[in-house]
């Protein structure tokens, strides 16, 4: 007798979270105007619904595989590590001359 297949599980899609650079962050809002801070929310939000490199320019170092820089604003990055595909961190928020991948 035929028994139908059952279809194959999906993978669970997970949403990355921030594990570490909340010191990073606040630091940053300590000094930042409004405008700055709500451009990098935006931009941490696309890194939580990994849509960050279709939206923002994004400078991938070959250097640190695991490592990027999004260009937030034409004066703001963020340097933004993965640590695994459900935790990410922050390493720096401030000018491009600040910033690993200007160096």
């Amino acid at each position: 007798m035929f028994k139908p297949s059952e279809p194959a599980a999906s993978p669970v899609w997970t949403r990355p979270h921030l594990v570490t650079g909340m010191a990073v962050l606040d630091r940053f809002e300590s000094v930042a105007g409004q405008i700055a801070k709500n451009a990098v929310h935006a931009a941490l939000f696309t890194v939580l619904d990994r849509t960050v490199f279709s939206k923002y320019l994004v400078v991938d170092d070959n250097e640190r595989p695991m490592e990027f820089t999004v260009l937030v604003r034409p004066d703001l990055v963020m340097d933004v590590i993965v640590h695994d595909l459900t935790a990410f961190g922050i390493r720096y928020i401030g000018p491009l001359a600040g910033s690993r991948s200007y160096r």
